[in-house]
C-alpha cells in the first residue's frame, strides 16, 4: 500500500517536471523562431543600408550638381540686385538729360568740390591740403569729414582761417566687419559718402588725407572732361614706398592698381553712385566696387595720360597688423587684377 502510494506520487512529480520541461522547449523554440525572423530582418535593413551608403557618392554629386547650377543662376540675379544696376542706369540717362547737366562742361569757372574723410593723420595739414589750395584752379569748397577723429582736427583745420575749407565729424566710427581686412576694404565709407552728399560743386574729387595733389591736376582734368565730354577723367599716381623706389601706376579702362579716385574728377550728377558697405562681403575695395558698378552702366571715363597724384599707401607707411591684411585680397580677385599692394586703399 504504502509502495503504491510513493510510485504515484513520484509519477505524479515526474510528470509535472516533464510539463515544465516541455514548455520550456515550447518557449524556446518560439524564441528561436522569433529571433530567425528578426534575423532575417536584420539581414535585409543592412541590404538596405549597404546599397544606400553605396549610392551615396552619387547622391552628394548630384547635390552639388545642383547648388551650382542654381549658384550659377542666383549669384548673377542676386549680384544685379545688390549692385543696382538697372537703378542706376536710368539715374544715369535722367542725369544726362538734366538741362543742369551740360553746364558742367560749359561753365567757365566752375566749382570742385573736393571731400575728404579723415581719421586725423597729420598729413591732412602738413601734405594734402597745401597741395589742393595751391591749385591753378581756385574756385574750391574742400570739405573734410571726421570719421569719428579727436576733437583736435577741427581745430587745426580751422585754424587755417581759409573760407574754402569746412569741416564736419562724425558721432561714431562703424565697424562693419569683424575681419580687420574686409574692415579695411570699406575703411571710411560713411564719412566718404557723407562729405560727398554734402558737395555743392559742379565737380567732385574723393580725395585722401595723407596725398598730395600735384599743381595744375584739377585744371588739366577739367580740360580733359570738356574737350572728351567725359564724366570722369582721371590720371596716372606715383606711388612712394617707405622703403624702396617709387613706381608709377597708370591704366585705361581703369582698375585696381592702376586708377585712383584721389587723381580723378567726377561729374557732381554722379553722386548717386556712393560707396557701399556690401562690398566688404563681396572682397571688394569699396571704391573699385564703386568704379566697377559705374562702367557697367556705362559712365563715360578719360583718361589724362601723366602722372597727378602721390600716393602714399598707410598700409606700407604705417606699418603694424594692418600693414599685411591687404596681401589677402589678391587670393579673391581677378586673376589679371593687380596686387592690392600696388593700388590705393579702398573705402
Amino acid at each position: 500500500m504504502i509502495r503504491r502510494r510513493l510510485r504515484h506520487a513520484v509519477a505524479w512529480r515526474l510528470r509535472a517536471v516533464v510539463g515544465r520541461l516541455d514548455s520550456l522547449t515550447e518557449r524556446s523554440r518560439t524564441i528561436e523562431q522569433r529571433l530567425a525572423a528578426l534575423e532575417e530582418k536584420l539581414d535585409g535593413v543592412a541590404e538596405e543600408l549597404h546599397a544606400g551608403f553605396a549610392a551615396i557618392p552619387q547622391s552628394l554629386g548630384d547635390v552639388a550638381a545642383l547648388r551650382a547650377a542654381i549658384d550659377e543662376r542666383v549669384d548673377p540675379m542676386l549680384r544685379v540686385l545688390v549692385d543696382r544696376e538697372s537703378e542706376n542706369r536710368r539715374a544715369l540717362y535722367a542725369l544726362r538729360s538734366d538741362p543742369a547737366y551740360e553746364s558742367a562742361f560749359t561753365h567757365p569757372d566752375p566749382l570742385v568740390t573736393i571731400a575728404i574723410a579723415t581719421v586725423g593723420r597729420e598729413e591732412l595739414l602738413s601734405r594734402a591740403l597745401p597741395s589742393l589750395l595751391s591749385q591753378s584752379h581756385t574756385n574750391l569748397e574742400i570739405l573734410i569729414v571726421g570719421d569719428h577723429s579727436p576733437p583736435d582736427v577741427q581745430e587745426a583745420v580751422r585754424s587755417l582761417g581759409d573760407p574754402r575749407v569746412h569741416y564736419s565729424n562724425l558721432t561714431q566710427r562703424l565697424a562693419i566687419h569683424e575681419d580687420p581686412w574686409r574692415r579695411w576694404l570699406v575703411g571710411s565709407t560713411m564719412a566718404r559718402n557723407e562729405a560727398a552728399h554734402r558737395a555743392r560743386g559742379q565737380w567732385l574729387i574723393h580725395f585722401d588725407d595723407d596725398d598730395h595733389m600735384r599743381p595744375d591736376t584739377i585744371a588739366r582734368l577739367l580740360a580733359v572732361a570738356r574737350e572728351q565730354h567725359a564724366e570722369v577723367s582721371y590720371g596716372g599716381f606715383e606711388q612712394h614706398r617707405p622703403d624702396g623706389p617709387s613706381t608709377t601706376h597708370i591704366a585705361f579702362p581703369p582698375r585696381w592698381g592702376g586708377f585712383a579716385w584721389p587723381g580723378a574728377l567726377i561729374h557732381s550728377g554722379l553722386r548717386f553712385f556712393e560707396r557701399e558697405l556690401i562690398a566688404a562681403h563681396l572682397a571688394l575695395p569699396g571704391d573699385i566696387y564703386m568704379v566697377t558698378r559705374m562702367l557697367r552702366v556705362g559712365v563715360r571715363f578719360a583718361l589724362l595720360d601723366e602722372i597727378v597724384l602721390d600716393y602714399f599707401p598707410s598700409t606700407l607707411w604705417r606699418g603694424g597688423k594692418d600693414a599685411e591684411q591687404p596681401s589677402a585680397a589678391a587670393a579673391l580677385l581677378p586673376h589679371d587684377w593687380p596686387s592690392p599692394e600696388t593700388g590705393p586703399r579702398p573705402g
